[in-house]
């Protein structure tokens, strides 16, 4: 965003709107603010280069350029790629699945490989460990 206020005006309005339908304000308002991200298709050209460069930039964070692919390659919404588990990733080998509701899509190796990076080292919640490790 380029508006630095915009988050502070965005929390505020949620704070008048929750205060006001909790009966702790009466008669406040607050205004809506606009959408000024992209409101258009982002054209193929654009696509692929910004693919290409999640695939290649080993500077951006593995999980970024994990969930970047999934949102440009397989269309998947940012709700479902932040929901996903390592539970919902199956390596077998070579192959590499993710699985999102419930079919398993097979990943092509370069984005698999990025898939079996992150779950290798994913730390808190979804933390890999193994039984020889120790409490």
């Amino acid at each position: 965003m380029t508006d630095p206020t915009f988050r502070y005006r965005d929390e505020t309005g949620h704070f008048v709107r929750w205060s006001v339908q909790h009966r702790h304000a009466h008669g406040l308002t607050c205004g809506a603010v606009r959408w000024t991200g992209p409101q258009g298709a982002i054209d193929s050209e654009k696509r692929w280069a910004d693919a290409r460069r999640l695939l290649n930039d080993d500077t951006l964070p593995t999980a970024d350029r994990v969930a970047g692919l999934l949102l440009i390659l397989y269309a998947q919404k940012i709700s479902t790629i932040s929901q996903l588990t390592v539970e919902d990733v199956d390596i077998t080998g070579e192959t590499v699945a993710i699985t999102f509701g419930t079919s398993p899509v097979v990943l092509p190796m370069p984005l698999g490989a990025l898939v079996r990076e992150l779950v290798a080292t994913r730390r808190g919640k979804a933390e890999i460990g193994t039984p020889d490790d120790d409490p």
